[in-house]
C-alpha cells in the first residue's frame, strides 16, 4: 500500500518542525552563550546554586504546565467544531492559573521553612515566579492547530533580549538572581502575546469558571502524572544531589546536564510537530499512522547514536569550551550521558509516538511511575557512593529501564491484537 506525503500532513509537520527548531535553536544558545560567562562570572559555587535554583524552576514549570502539551494537544487535535475548541482552551488555561496559585503558596512556604532551601531564598522565590510564567504559555494550542509560527516568534525575540540582559546586567555573585527575574519577565511577554493570538482567533476571553477548570485538571489527571515522575528521573536529579553535595559540585553535575539536554531537545520540536499530525491519522486513518511510525522508529535511533558518539568523544573539549578551567571532572559525566542519548530518542518514539497515540495510557504511566521512583531511590544510594558522577549512572540505568519496558509493553499489545484479529476471522 502507498501512502502519498500528502496523506501524512509532511507539509504541516514540516512547517511545524521548523516553527519549534527556531524555538529550540534559541533555548539552546541561550545557556551555550550565556552559562561559559556565567560560570567565570560566578564561581563554581555560586553557579552550581544558579544551576539548582533553574533545576528548581523548571520542574515548576513541568507541575503548571501539567502535561496540557500533550493532553491539550490531543484534545484539540481531533476539534472540528470552534465552539468545542473554545471550551477546551478556557478550560485549560483556567486550570493553569488555578494551579499557579496553589504552586507559587506552597513553594515559598516550603522555601521559608526548609533550612537548606532557605539560603538561597532570593533565588529561589524568583525561579519559582519563572517557572509558572513558563509553565502557563499556552504552547498546546498552536500545537493541536499545527500553528507554531506565533510562539516560535515570541520566543525568538524574547530569548534574545534575555540573552543580551544577561551581558548587561549580572557582572557578579550578588546580582545572579537577575538571571530568573530577566527570564521571567521574558516568559511572561511570551504568554501575553500568545493569549492575545488566541482571543483574537477564538473571540473570547480565555478564562472559564473555577469549576471547568477543576473537571479540566481531573480529566487530564493521567499525563500530569507522567510529568511529574518524568520529572522525578531529568529535572528532579540536580535538586536530588544539591541535598547531598556542596553547591561547587553541583555545577559539576548541572553544567554537562545543559550540555546534554541543549542536544535531547533537539528531537523535541520534531516531536511536538508529528504527535498530533500522528493522534490525527491514528485516529481517522489506522495504516497511514502505522507507515509514519515505522519511519520515525528509524529516523530517531539513529539521530540519538550520532549525537551521542560525537557529544562522548568531543566530552573534554566542550566542558574546557564550556565551563573553563577547574571543571575538568565534569567531562566524565558528559561521557556516561552521551550514552543515555540514543535510549532517549528511541523512548520517545516509543512512549509518545506509538503508546499515547495508541490509547495506552496507563501502560506507559506505570512505566514512567516505576522509573521515577526507582531513580529517587537509586540517585541517592548512588551519590553516597559515587559523588556527583553517581546521578549520571541513575540517570542512565533508568533510561535503559524505561526502553526495555516500553518494548515489551508494546510487543506484548502486538500480538493480543493478532490473536484478536485472527479470532475474528476465524468467527
Amino acid at each position: 500500500m502507498v501512502i502519498s506525503k500528502q496523506g501524512m500532513g509532511m507539509g504541516l509537520i514540516v512547517k511545524s518542525a521548523l516553527a519549534m527548531y527556531v524555538v529550540t535553536i534559541v533555548r539552546i544558545l541561550i545557556p551555550f552563550i550565556s552559562f561559559p560567562y556565567l560560570s567565570r562570572v560566578l564561581g563554581a559555587e555560586h553557579f552550581g546554586k544558579v544551576m539548582f535554583a533553574l533545576a528548581y524552576g523548571n520542574w515548576i514549570m513541568m507541575m503548571v504546565e501539567y502535561g496540557f502539551n500533550y493532553s491539550g494537544t490531543r484534545l484539540l487535535s481531533k476539534q472540528k467544531v470552534d465552539k468545542d475548541t473554545i471550551s477546551i482552551v478556557k478550560s485549560i488555561q483556567t486550570a493553569k492559573y488555578l494551579l499557579s496559585l496553589v504552586i507559587i503558596s506552597l513553594s515559598i512556604f516550603f522555601i521559608l521553612i526548609i533550612p537548606s532551601l532557605s539560603h538561597m531564598s532570593t533565588l529561589l522565590i524568583w525561579a519559582t515566579l519563572m517557572g509558572v510564567a513558563s509553565g502557563i504559555v499556552p504552547l498546546y494550542y498552536f500545537q493541536g492547530k499545527e500553528k507554531l509560527l506565533i510562539p516560535a516568534i515570541a520566543d525568538t525575540f524574547t530569548g534574545c533580549i534575555g540573552l543580551a540582559s544577561i551581558f548587561y546586567f549580572i557582572r557578579s555573585p550578588q546580582n545572579s538572581y537577575l538571571y530568573f527575574v530577566i527570564f521571567f519577565c521574558m516568559r511572561l511577554a511570551v504568554t501575553l502575546a500568545c493569549n492575545y493570538k488566541i482571543k483574537k482567533e477564538i473571540g473570547e476571553k480565555i478564562f472559564s469558571s473555577c469549576n471547568e477548570g477543576l473537571l479540566m485538571l481531573k480529566k487530564c489527571i493521567g499525563l500530569a502524572i507522567f510529568s511529574v515522575f518524568v520529572s522525578l528521573y531529568t529535572t528532579l536529579n540536580t535538586l536530588i544531589l544539591g541535598f547531598f553535595v556542596p553547591s561547587s559540585q553541583v555545577a559539576f553535575f548541572a553544567g554537562p546536564e545543559k550540555i546534554y539536554k541543549g542536544l535531547t531537545t533537539m528531537i523535541s520540536p520534531l516531536s511536538q510537530a508529528i504527535f498530533p499530525r500522528l493522534n490525527s491519522l491514528t485516529h481517522n486513518s489506522p495504516e497511514k499512522a502505522e507507515v509514519f511510525r515505522k519511519f520515525i522508529l528509524f529516523l530517531f535511533p539513529i539521530t540519538g547514536i550520532f549525537l551521542g558518539f560525537f557529544m562522548y568523544f568531543s566530552s573534554s573539549y566542550f566542558i574546557y569550551l564550556f565551563f573553563g578551567e577547574g571543571f575538568e571532572r565534569a567531562s566524565e559525566v558528559l561521557q556516561i550521558l552521551s550514552v543515555i542519548l540514543p535510549l532517549v530518542f528511541l523512548s520517545n518514539v516509543l512512549g509518545v509516538q506509538y503508546m499515547l497515540p495508541m490509547k495506552m495510557d496507563r501502560a506507559f504511566n506505570s512505566i514512567i511511575i516505576s522509573a521515577g521512583c526507582g531513580n529517587l531511590i537509586m540517585a541517592p544510594c548512588l551519590i553516597k557512593l559515587f559523588g556527583f558522577i553517581g546521578v549520571a549512572w541513575s540517570m542512565l540505568l533508568v533510561e535503559l529501564y524505561i526502553c526495555v519496558m516500553m518494548f515489551i509493553f508494546l510487543v506484548i499489545r502486538g500480538k493480543t491484537l493478532k490473536i484478536y484479529k485472527s479470532y475474528i476471522t476465524n468467527v
